[in-house]
């Protein structure tokens, strides 16, 4: 089986200590991020980063925000839908990692809407395919 393509994924955010939900984050993924996490479920390579852009994060509940110009470290589960080209079909992973997030390009008056965000500093926890 050989991935070729990812589709539609969102980025579940956890507190990297206390793993309370923060909220979830949909967005595009550069071309770079894209090779980058097809590498990592065809061949097993862990990004060192990946970008994400038009970015869009729906907090939990009673989120505090704690974004500023310094990455903040957290825990997530990527959930994205892989194409498999020989069966024609999507196949729906799940990459449970920890992560530095930072965020760039803050949209004046939407608070949780950015032009990208660089996750980095990445390690793979455990995949679910």
């Amino acid at each position: 089986m050989m991935y070729t393509k990812i589709s539609e994924p969102i980025l579940y955010v956890y507190d990297i200590n206390t793993n309370e939900p923060l909220g979830e984050v949909t967005f595009h993924l550069s071309t770079e991020a894209e090779r980058d996490l097809l590498k990592l479920v065809n061949e097993n390579k862990e990004p060192e980063s990946f970008l994400a852009t038009d970015v869009i994060f729906t907090p939990t509940k009673g989120f505090m925000s704690d974004i500023d110009a310094k990455p903040v470290r957290r825990r997530g589960v990527l959930r994205t839908l892989y194409y498999d080209d020989v069966s024609g079909t999507y196949d729906q992973i799940l990459v449970q990692m920890i992560y530095d997030a930072r965020a760039y390009g803050y949209v004046m008056g939407r608070p949780y809407i950015f032009e990208s965000v660089n996750h980095s500093n990445i390690k793979v926890e455990s995949i679910r395919y």
